[in-house]
């Protein structure tokens, strides 16, 4: 029924907007990602992804957008979307009337910049799914609703008030409320307050270029009756090839707010990356580390000690990388190699040779090696926007 309704509200937004493109100068853009992954070594050697966003804007002060559900397979075996719904026909279809639809509404929004009255300050005004990306602990919201944001000088300022669709039979009304500021040049900190489905959380953040060539950061929250999370952080530049940098974590077992970041992306092996609770859930302790330039080379080394609180798991690794960028009859080709030691076990954990390389028509193409798990990975694919 939501599919349904989805597509009733665009085709409405289309006959609404076709005649207004016409009469008005109304500039449509997309984005359309496709690509093929192959791991040699697995039943399902291939797999197929893509996804398609379009969006429309009239002038700088009204925009608007949907994003078409990604659709994934194996080659010669089923549809998944990006809720791992098998969408493959099924007989008899009545059974199942979900299959038959391989493409779904993934959002629809709306979003304006200027003031509500006459000579005000100017607010972004958002309708339908959301873009709130107040703090990636506890407030990244997509949900249906609308926020307001203005900026008054140096103060950012926004709220929103949406439903979340964690339980889409509930519909629980949610709210937020998020506060910048930076009082002097080289310190901003801030401040994010949310509840939804009676679930309170609230974030702290904060950071400080005291000189130069130190910058540090600090991130701490908090659900009510629930665990914390917190992150501190400093790069220092201690020359111009040449940078040191050192942090403490400490995430909590039951620290898991409905709506933090629950972004993930992965690499070619397929291993989430870039979640800051995802990759830290449970984790406390400290990193230290360092990267150079050196003769074209771009090293990195560092050692994590923490302790993996489910099961009070102690851990000590030791982290490398060297990585070049160099050219090849015009073409330029991207050379890593990577490996990660346990001390604990004195196993290594991580051995990858990779290679990347982007050709004169836009296609990317990447290979990588697991020396621990001899296992090879290739992925191709292209990018477009318009």
């Amino acid at each position: 029924m939501k599919k349904i309704i989805a597509l009733l509200i665009t085709g409405a937004l289309m006959a609404v907007v076709s005649p207004v493109a016409l009469a008005a100068n109304l500039d449509f853009t997309g984005k359309l990602e496709s690509g093929l992954d192959y791991n040699l070594g697995t039943t399902d050697n291939w797999n197929g992804t893509s996804r398609l966003e379009l969006g429309a804007s009239l002038g700088d002060t009204l925009k608007g957008g949907v994003s078409i559900v990604g659709l994934e397979q194996a080659f010669g075996g089923n549809w998944f979307n990006d809720n791992g719904y098998d969408r493959v026909p099924v007989v008899p279809p009545a059974q199942n009337t979900e299959a038959t639809n391989k493409i779904g509404i993934d959002g629809l929004w709306l979003q304006s910049e200027g003031s509500f009255w006459a000579n005000g300050p100017e607010f972004t005004t958002r309708m339908g799914n959301l873009d709130v990306k107040y703090s990636p602990l506890i407030a990244t919201v997509s949900d249906p609703g609308v926020s307001v944001g203005a900026e008054f000088g140096s103060v950012n300022v926004g709220l929103f008030q949406a439903w979340n669709e964690t339980n889409p039979a509930e519909f629980n009304p949610g709210h937020g409320i998020n506060a910048n500021v930076s009082p002097v040049e080289g310190v901003t900190v801030g401040g994010t307050y949310v509840k939804v489905n009676n679930e309170q959380s609230y974030a702290l953040e904060a950071e400080v270029n005291p000189v130069e060539p130190l910058t540090v950061e600090a991130n701490f929250a908090k659900t009510v009756n629930a665990g914390s999370a917190m992150q501190v952080g400093g790069n220092y530049q201690l020359t111009q090839n040449v940078s040191v940098n050192g942090s403490y974590r400490n995430f909590e077992t039951d620290f898991n707010p409905i709506w933090r970041d629950t972004t993930v992306s992965t690499d070619i092996k397929n291993d989430a990356e870039g979640n800051p609770v995802l990759d830290n859930y449970g984790e406390k302790g400290f990193k230290v580390g360092a990267t150079a330039q050196l003769a074209g080379f771009t090293v990195e080394g560092g050692y994590d000690n923490y302790t993996q609180q489910i099961g009070d798991i102690e851990n000590r690794e030791l982290i490398a990388s060297v990585a070049r960028e160099f050219d090849l009859a015009g073409n330029k080709i991207t050379a890593k190699l990577s490996t990660t030691y346990e001390m604990e076990t004195s196993d290594w954990e991580e051995m990858d040779a990779n290679l990347k390389y982007t050709a004169p028509n836009g296609l990317s193409m990447e290979v990588n090696h697991d020396f621990e798990a001899e296992e090879t990975t290739a992925k191709a694919g292209f990018n477009m926007n318009f």
